[in-house]
């Protein structure tokens, strides 16, 4: 299979055991996808992102091995999206939805010059566009659909931020560099 729905298939069968022994737990699920190389991927999402005009998105046309693999990132991209659906499913198909916190973020920006937006630079680069990620955060009943927040957060604030919504302390003698970032997911400035 691809590697993307193997790791989905892992994480909902991990959760599916927990859960079943009415088990709190911690699933991290982490694609390696859009990501080279870029062979393999889904072939029917390859079709349709090979059939569409992609060099108004891009923003600059480049030869047709820079559009084959465009096309090949949009593929796994969307791939993710699909993968994440059925996730989504999953939780509410077995009444977990609403007391699962689920993240979704990226680690760094592209390792080309695409899909940055109106940012400077790519990975490896601290200018935006190297840095500046999404990061989705779902917890019914606890964060409000829809919120948005523009203050600046990373990774090191994951682990204070999961163990404060889940009322465990920081165990003695660590030390974060992080901090929690749920005040700012549920809402506050």
């Amino acid at each position: 299979g691809y590697c993307t729905a193997l790791y989905f298939d892992a994480g909902i069968k991990f959760i599916k055991k927990a859960s079943l022994q009415d088990k709190p737990f911690f699933a991290y699920v982490a694609p390696n996808a859009p990501h080279g190389p870029y062979h393999d991927v889904p072939e029917e999402l390859l079709k349709y992102y090979k059939s569409i005009n992609l060099t108004p998105v891009l923003g600059f046309p480049k030869n047709d091995k820079h559009r084959d693999t465009v096309a090949r990132v949009y593929a796994m991209v969307e791939n993710i999206d699909q993968n994440m659906g059925r996730l989504e499913t999953f939780l509410k198909k077995n009444d977990l939805k609403r007391n699962t916190i689920v993240l979704f973020f990226t680690d760094n920006g592209p390792n080309t010059m695409r899909y940055v937006g109106p940012f400077r630079e790519m990975k490896a680069k601290v200018h935006e566009g190297g840095i500046r990620t999404c990061f989705f955060a779902r917890w019914p009943g606890q964060f409000q659909a829809g919120h948005r927040n523009n203050r600046i957060a990373a990774h090191i604030d994951l682990m204070p931020t999961l163990l404060d919504a889940a009322g465990v302390a920081t165990p003695d003698g660590v030390n974060f560099d992080g901090k929690s970032i749920l005040p700012l997911l549920k809402g506050s400035p």
